[in-house]
């Protein structure tokens, strides 16, 4: 019977030291996988409903964790480049033709008051278009309605009363 509590207390021990050996480790991989995904890499392999792999490292809800502006990785800096390319577009074909409208106006033969109809028009639209677009953005994917947001407004600057 002695022998037999020596060779418990042993197998204890020994399983002790295994389950803090293991923890260790496990300790060591999440410190890993944290420097790897602070560096960009998404080391954990988490992938996307359909099982792909995402380029970049993502939360629990699969928003990305860092932000490399020098990719177009799918999903997630390409759906920011195409934000920030929609949102400038927009807002240059917008605002833009204010401040050129002395060069504007001999060149398409406008007269003031004509200027001045356009450039309330195409800043009076996204007062109705915006909602519009907004019922459109419920069921279409963020990429169609920033490509139709771009077209529909880059457009409306340009149109002569």
């Amino acid at each position: 019977v002695a022998m037999a509590d020596v060779a418990a207390s042993k197998l204890a021990e020994g399983t002790r030291v295994a389950m803090a050996d293991v923890a260790a480790l496990e300790a060591e991989i999440d410190r890993l996988h944290a420097y790897c995904e602070r560096h960009g890499l998404n080391s954990r392999g988490v992938s996307d409903i359909v099982g792909r792999e995402f380029a970049l490292p993502v939360d629990a809800e699969h928003k990305a964790t860092v932000l490399q502006v020098t990719t177009a990785a799918q999903p997630h800096m390409r759906a920011f480049h195409l934000a920030w390319l929609g949102f400038f577009s927009t807002f240059f074909s917008t605002f833009a033709p204010a401040p050129l409208m002395p060069y504007i106006k001999p060149a398409l033969g406008i007269s003031k008051r004509e200027a001045a109809v356009a450039g309330m028009a195409s800043v009076g639209e996204l007062y109705y278009s915006r909602p519009h677009l907004s019922s459109i953005l419920l069921r279409a994917r963020e990429a169609v309605c920033t490509t139709l947001t771009t077209c529909h407004l880059g457009d409306s600057s340009r149109r002569q009363p």
